[in-house]
């Protein structure tokens, strides 16, 4: 019972990880789309989470050749991250305009 409790445990640890990443690249998106004109907000969407995912992978596979063990999700979340300076600027600059 104890193994089982301690494999949920890390689990849902894997799971709230990425919370962050993700909500970080929603909020870049959602900012970004409301400044953009009416035809292109799907596309502006679209494309913050394109240039996300291309980039982690880009950076996975740069990685990995370099010998490092890492997954695509690891990398996804380091960019996830990265980008929240660029998300609180973009938050500054709505409000501002």
């Amino acid at each position: 019972i104890y193994s089982s409790f301690e494999s949920n445990e890390k689990q849902n640890e894997n799971i709230s990880i990425f919370r962050g990443p993700l909500f970080i690249c929603l909020s870049l998106a959602l900012i970004l789309t409301t400044k953009a004109p009416a035809k292109q907000t799907s596309h502006v969407f679209t494309t913050v989470f394109i240039v996300m995912w291309i980039g982690s992978f880009v950076v996975t596979i740069n990685a990995q050749l370099l010998g490092a063990n890492i997954s695509i999700f690891q990398s996804l979340c380091v960019l996830g991250y990265c980008v929240f300076p660029l998300t609180v600027s973009a938050l500054v600059i709505a409000i501002l305009r």
